[in-house]
């Protein structure tokens, strides 16, 4: 009786209780069917893989490094940024034009502050985020707009490090921050 799945777990148990687990499956399934039929947006968006490409050990893509990264860490740390800013050349290896979807997987240097990272692409801001002290593994997903890449061309990625504003006006601004990064891997999707 071990392969009888769900009628072999519903023996021990009181007549209500096996119709609630009976029952189980079937409000799952619905509030699935229900929650995107009410959510037009994730019906109709999806998102397809791409690509991956790895900054850690032997697998690191190196010659996407464009200025601002060091070479990657024999073992599997990754690679770190070196100064304010680290600029990517990310190669996109698909022919339709619709938005991408960059999921970014980092760590942070804890020794740090907080900071600011502004992204770029192909010289258009389209992210800011806020990075506090003491974060270790992050993962981020950027937004591509379709007006800002070209089939066949590599996306140029920028991402630079800023003081975060000051709490009072009369602050004055410090130099900029270490970017203090350690790269992982930035996987592309399309969105359809």
């Amino acid at each position: 009786m071990a392969g009888c799945g769900w009628y072999a777990c519903c023996v021990g148990m009181s007549a209500l209780e096996s119709r609630l687990a009976l029952l189980f499956p079937c409000v799952l399934a619905l509030g699935f069917v229900a929650g995107m039929n009410l959510s037009p947006r994730l019906q109709h968006e999806r998102r397809d893989f791409v690509n991956t490409y790895f900054f850690v050990g032997k697998f690191a893509r190196a010659e996407l490094f464009r200025a601002g990264l060091q070479r990657p860490e024999p073992e599997d740390l990754g690679t770190y940024t070196s100064g304010p800013r680290a600029e990517l050349a990310i190669p996109v290896e698909t022919k339709a034009k619709s938005d991408l979807e960059l999921l970014i997987e980092y760590s942070l240097n804890p020794r740090l502050g907080d900071r600011m990272i502004e992204i770029t692409v192909n010289g258009e801001k389209i992210a800011e985020w806020r990075v506090a002290q003491g974060k270790r593994r992050l993962a981020h997903a950027l937004r591509v707009p379709s007006d800002l890449w070209r089939p066949g061309q590599p996306l140029d990625m920028t991402m630079t490090a800023k003081s975060p504003p000051p709490a009072h006006p009369a602050d004055r601004h410090p130099a900029p921050p270490e970017l203090g990064m350690i790269l992982h891997a930035v996987s592309v999707y399309q969105m359809s």
